[in-house]
């Protein structure tokens, strides 16, 4: 299971922060961090996650306490990094930061993003990540993540990716 975290400083006030650590979560983020712990906890999950941006561990905090559960850092699973367009808001920035996964998506994994990652750097990263998750040996694991990383690497993996998907339904915090 996938989950992106809850509402960061950065999410609220519309910047794009890929950096590592990352800010940490608003009070509205707070809120949506308990109650995913609360819709999530009845899955029985027996390891828990989470990228190497404080964003995800502070949002799977509150399940992790529930399910009396570590997180287990992977580092492969943190945002995809914005280059150029990092701590930067607005609708170029934006445009500029969501075209090369969109590339990535149709083959073009070649292309970075600007002053960032390749999409082949990308894919390779999480596809790591993923395979420690399975080589671990837990049967129902849940992956705090974040909205970018998620979107792309799915639409990536899949043999029918339909790229409108991202801009019909984002994923919003904590779903």
């Amino acid at each position: 299971t996938w989950v992106r975290h809850a509402q960061s400083t950065a999410n609220a006030a519309g910047i794009i922060d890929t950096a590592v650590p990352g800010p940490g979560l608003t009070a509205l983020g707070d809120t949506q961090a308990q109650a995913i712990a609360e819709t999530l906890k009845v899955n029985a999950y027996d390891a828990i996650y989470v990228s190497n941006m404080v964003r995800t561990s502070l949002t799977a905090a509150p399940l992790a306490t529930e399910l009396g559960l570590t997180p287990v850092v992977l580092p492969g699973v943190r945002e995809i990094n914005a280059g150029i367009f990092e701590h930067r808001g607005g609708l170029l920035a934006g445009i500029g930061y969501a075209l090369p996964p969109a590339a990535w998506v149709f083959g073009a994994r070649f292309v970075p993003v600007l002053g960032g990652e390749s999409g082949n750097a990308f894919d390779a990263r999480v596809n790591d990540s993923v395979a420690s998750i399975y080589a671990s040996g837990d049967d129902n694991p849940v992956v705090f993540a974040h909205g970018a990383t998620i979107m792309a690497w799915t639409l990536m993996t899949v043999d029918n990716p339909n790229l409108l998907l991202a801009l019909t339904h984002p994923l919003g915090n904590t779903a």
